[in-house]
């Protein structure tokens, strides 16, 4: 929490190659980030394996939400923005093509 706002950092998760780098760094940043929510947007079992036993490794702070629309690539992706709507929180996204360095 910082200044009495909750952080939430999010991915439109589906690339488990690209998470194994994007991952570890927003665990670094655990101080300032309150969670981190993967937007499970995938058909592929072996990324959706991956994210889920990450989160099992990090249950009190890696989430997976999941699609409540029918698969379709990158227009999937707003069926997840319904649960960003905490009161005092700032959502953080970061694609899982992102690499942050910090």
């Amino acid at each position: 929490m910082i200044n009495n706002y909750k952080i939430i950092v999010v991915t439109p998760a589906g690339r488990k190659k690209y998470l194994e780098l994007l991952i570890p760094q927003i665990i670094k940043l655990r101080p300032f980030v309150d969670e981190y929510r993967l937007w499970a947007n995938t058909l592929n079992q072996d990324d959706l394996d991956y994210m889920h036993n990450i989160s099992n490794q990090y249950p009190d702070f890696i989430k997976i939400e999941y699609l409540t629309l029918k698969f379709e690539c990158n227009y999937s992706i707003c069926s997840f923005f319904k649960n960003c709507i905490d009161a005092d929180t700032i959502y953080v996204r970061f694609d899982d093509d992102i690499i942050l360095i910090n």
